[in-house]
């Protein structure tokens, strides 16, 4: 159901935006949100090897887990400050590899600092989606992915019958559509989390490399 209902209201989102912003507009965030979403393959498969390590690490007991899981944040928060600062110091060359036009400047800096918020969201949220699924509540993760689809449908209703549709308006509430219902893992992961001792493990590190080139 939830995979459904991201298709659509991804059939009912594009329509709706193009009539409201134009052409132009439209792809001027569509083109700066798809050159980001590039830099999440910069995790290399890390979430992904959270989900296939963290039952293993379950089983030798907590002591593992945390170090599996504070290594992981660590880790990723590592790469997520390095990709931030590439994207901010070559904001301006993208800017002009994209041929954004003069009048469109001060749009794209909006539209391209509200990219970077999602990503370096994303990449912490990531962890715990992967970690969700290691303990085999995927039906949560889905659940997530379903208040996404029905925030931004929610927030589209409101930005047509408030008339505020702007294209910065709508790409900061859809971009915290989905910062905001992945942030509700932290409530799943409470009791998981609070145990953390901020720590890297550089056995784990290896481990984690491994899974995640594989």
């Amino acid at each position: 159901f939830a995979l459904m209902l991201a298709v659509v209201v991804n059939i009912i989102l594009v329509p709706t935006i193009l009539s409201n912003l134009g052409k132009e507009l439209y792809g001027l965030w569509f083109l700066i949100f798809n050159i980001i979403s590039y830099f999440y393959l910069a995790d290399f498969g890390i979430t992904n090897a959270i989900t296939r390590l963290y039952s293993k690490y379950r089983v030798f007991g907590h002591d593992s887990v945390n170090k599996l899981l504070s290594s992981s944040y660590l880790l990723v928060l590592g790469l997520d400050f390095f990709i931030l600062i590439i994207l901010l110091a070559f904001k301006d060359n993208i800017a002009v590899f994209l041929g954004v036009e003069a009048h469109n400047l001060e749009i794209f800096g909006v539209l391209f600092l509200i990219g970077c918020f999602e990503l370096f969201s994303q990449f912490i949220l990531r962890v715990n989606l992967g970690v969700l699924r290691g303990e085999h509540k995927y039906h949560i993760a889905y659940n997530l992915e379903a208040l996404t689809s029905l925030l931004r449908i929610l927030s589209l209703s409101v930005l047509m019958l408030t008339d505020s549709f702007t294209v910065i308006n709508f790409a900061f509430l859809y971009s915290f559509s989905k910062v905001f219902s992945d942030s509700i893992s932290f409530y799943f992961l409470c009791n998981t989390l609070k145990r953390l001792i901020p720590k890297i493990d550089y056995p784990v590190i290896k481990e984690l490399i491994d899974n995640s080139g594989s």
